[in-house]
């Protein structure tokens, strides 16, 4: 004997008979899965309009040869990837849910394959007193701009919370630099044990 289950139109009428979900709901097979490897990490040092937060999303433009309120300026790691198909041989968990059928048609897109074990930012001058050049800035910095929740804020996060490599890093100071002249050079490390490193242009920064 066969169960049925049928929920309320509510949910949109997500009913099933044992089959699969996805042709059900008339969306066919999902396509093959993929995930990607990054291959480069390219920086740009960003002004946007208004003080940066961990709520601000877009926007900005890259930074010239004027001065930059310090508050204003975004770093931005955008990554070069290369992608290749998944061959899955484990059988894979039942689908099935009561809920969120909605976005039964809505595939996952790519996902990477690697994870971030360390991010460290350094200036070849001196932020602070307290920050002397060369010296690790991960403790000074905020995540923004962020499309997932990884349990990652900052960028000395990553190193005890490894987090998926997706496909950019934007992040802010939360304190003011007492030099003005900056260079940022950027470490990322991956678990695959890749390591890219990156350095934006000389930037001014300014207290206003």
């Amino acid at each position: 004997m066969r169960l049925f289950v049928c929920i309320a139109p509510a949910y949109l009428g997500a009913c099933s008979g044992g089959d699969d979900i996805d042709n059900i709901a008339g969306c066919g097979e999902p396509p093959p899965p993929q995930e990607y490897s990054i291959s480069q990490y390219q920086v740009e040092a960003v002004v946007h309009d208004e003080a940066l937060s961990d709520l601000t999303f877009g926007g900005g433009s890259v930074v010239g040869e004027q001065p930059v309120d310090w508050a204003h300026l975004g770093i931005e790691l955008n990554t070069e990837r290369d992608y290749f198909l998944v061959q899955h041989n484990a059988p894979q968990p039942s689908r099935f849910s009561l809920f969120g059928q909605a976005h039964a048609c809505s595939f996952a897109g790519p996902q990477p394959a690697e994870k971030i074990i360390r991010v460290e930012v350094v200036s070849d001058n001196a932020y602070t007193d307290d920050y002397p050049a060369g010296t690790d800035l991960s403790a000074l910095t905020s995540l923004y701009d962020r499309a997932y929740l990884d349990g990652v804020a900052s960028l000395a996060d990553y190193e005890y919370t490894p987090a998926p490599a997706r496909e950019w890093i934007k992040f802010f100071f939360t304190e003011p630099p007492q030099y003005q002249r900056q260079r940022f050079t950027v470490t990322i490390e991956l678990d695959s044990n890749n390591t890219f490193v990156v350095t934006t242009p000389e930037v001014y920064l300014v207290n206003e």
